[in-house]
């Protein structure tokens, strides 16, 4: 019977630093993480604005990809800047970007799951905008949140 405590505490000891090996984030971590991603997202939209695909482009992690709401999907930064260059060519040239930040979940200090909701709008005020709701794997490098990864979902008009 003396054997099950030691074990535990030999277990406990062994777990702790596998534990903090695993990079929790701290609810300081968090709060930072939130601002930091809010702003971001204004950001985006404000880049989106100026109609130019390198700056868009430039919120993707070098690797990232995008998967469009009608599942077109685009590997790498490189990709997603020719993409845009072609939609802004064509039937986003006078769009804006709008989107909300819904839920943000912090899997560690430098990765995040984000749930937006987002519209386009065309210059005619009278039209629709295109709803949609984004998923996106945003990770933090060299201080920066950039977008891993997106997955757009069409909401049915």
């Amino acid at each position: 019977m003396k054997s099950i405590p030691l074990f535990l505490t030999i277990l406990a000891l062994t777990l702790t630093p596998a534990l903090a090996a695993g990079d929790l984030p701290s609810p300081a971590d968090i709060a930072t993480a939130d601002k930091e991603i809010r702003a971001r997202a204004a950001d985006f939209s404000a880049a989106w604005q100026k109609h130019d695909p390198a700056l868009v482009a430039a919120f993707y992690a070098p690797d990232g990809d995008m998967v469009t709401g009608q599942g077109r999907a685009y590997a790498g930064r490189d990709a997603i800047q020719e993409a845009l260059t072609a939609a802004f060519d064509g039937g986003l040239k006078e769009t804006a970007f709008l989107w909300t930040v819904e839920k943000i979940k912090l899997l560690k200090p430098d990765v995040a799951i984000v749930d937006y909701d987002a519209q386009i709008k065309g210059s005619d005020p009278n039209a629709d905008p295109l709803k949609f709701h984004i998923v996106a794997v945003l990770v933090k490098q060299n201080g920066k949140w950039l977008t891993q990864t997106t997955r757009g979902i069409n909401y049915a008009q």
